[in-house]
């Protein structure tokens, strides 16, 4: 069925897709930040076996330089912010700050209904929050 269906053109092939390299930034103009798990610590026997450590790493997007590394047991909303505001502080605004769709940065599962203060205190610094898809590597620095 399937074949016959495509040859009388039912079914069309997917369109190719056209890929093109993302711009390159100037340095500090766009930095990235996400979670990542520290494989080094092990787990807890009686407590928690995923997450036990997470590492808030921030990067220059331009060139790829780890800007930021800091460790948490147990970072949520409040303890997340206050590691970006502490990595403000030393390192200064950038234009540009780009972060995934974790709910500790974007609130809400869609974004809109209930921003997360990161969401919201961004623009009121003069920086611009840049939210990349889910599960798309390739965006990242």
């Amino acid at each position: 069925m399937w074949k016959i269906l495509r040859k009388l053109g039912y079914i069309l092939d997917a369109p190719e897709r056209k890929r093109k390299p993302l711009e390159l930034r100037d340095p500090l103009e766009e930095v990235q930040m996400d979670f990542k798990d520290a494989t080094t610590v092990p787990a807890d026997a009686d407590g928690k076996r995923q997450h036990v450590v997470e590492v808030l790493n921030v990067v220059d997007a331009g060139t790829s330089i780890l800007l930021s590394a800091q460790a948490h047991a147990d970072f949520h909303a409040e303890t997340a912010l206050e590691a970006v505001v502490h990595f403000l502080r030393q390192q200064g605004l950038p234009a540009m700050l780009t972060f995934d769709n974790d709910p500790r940065w974007v609130g809400s599962r869609s974004g809109r209904d209930f921003p997360a203060a990161l969401r919201r205190v961004l623009p009121c610094l003069g920086i611009v929050p840049n939210v990349i898809a889910p599960h798309r590597p390739d965006l990242n620095a």
